[in-house]
């Protein structure tokens, strides 16, 4: 015998479904009501932090394949903690136009060492943690020039890793800055201490 759906049989209720899902979520229901996972910057609490930069320092001259320190130390000028105190830096490579290059990234220069446990999947931006009102938190990067040549590399400090947390200055500015860099081809001069036998530059 044929059997024969009734009305408001299988299809309908699936129309109906999808229907609620699409109401559900166009009403403000959160994300996991809807079946999808937290945001991702669900944990990061929005709002204006404001820091000042103590120090921030990089050679001026530098030469090929002699590692050079940076270092950029934060204060927490504001009264409220910092979620997480973040570092970027703009300039490390280079777009290489030339055609027949696998990848056209260009290191400029290359991170030898690094703050521990800060790197994030953003390669060119370190997570520092939170810093309390008051504190203050160390970045240090040891990196080897690899090009030639005058070139800038620029920095950015947030207080977050997703925007809804912002780093200001007193004046109200994202703290920012940039180091010019001249990196010569020819090697570092270096001598051998004699009471240690270490190789030091300059």
């Amino acid at each position: 015998m044929r059997s024969v759906a009734p009305p408001g049989g299988t299809f309908p209720l699936l129309v109906r479904g999808v229907l609620a899902f699409l109401v559900c979520c166009l009403l403000g229901v959160g994300a996991t009501a809807c079946g999808g996972d937290e945001r991702q910057d669900a944990q990061e609490p929005a709002g204006t932090y404001e820091v000042q930069v103590v120090t921030a320092s990089f050679p001026e001259d530098q030469s090929i394949s002699q590692d050079a320190p940076m270092r950029i130390v934060v204060r927490n000028a504001g009264k409220e903690t910092i979620p997480d105190l973040a570092i970027s830096l703009a300039g490390l490579s280079d777009r290489n136009p030339g055609p027949g290059f696998a990848d056209p990234e260009q290191p400029l220069w290359i991170v030898e060492r690094q703050p521990g446990a800060a790197a994030t999947a953003d390669g060119f931006t370190w997570a520092m943690g939170e810093v309390k009102p008051g504190g203050t938190s160390e970045f240090e990067l040891s990196l080897n020039p690899a090009v030639p040549g005058t070139h800038e590399v620029k920095w950015t400090i947030a207080a977050g890793l997703n925007g809804k947390a912002m780093a200001r200055s007193s004046s109200g500015a994202r703290p920012a800055g940039t180091f010019t860099v001249r990196v010569s081809d020819e090697p570092a001069a270096a001598h051998v201490d004699p009471d240690t036998g270490k190789v030091v530059s300059g």
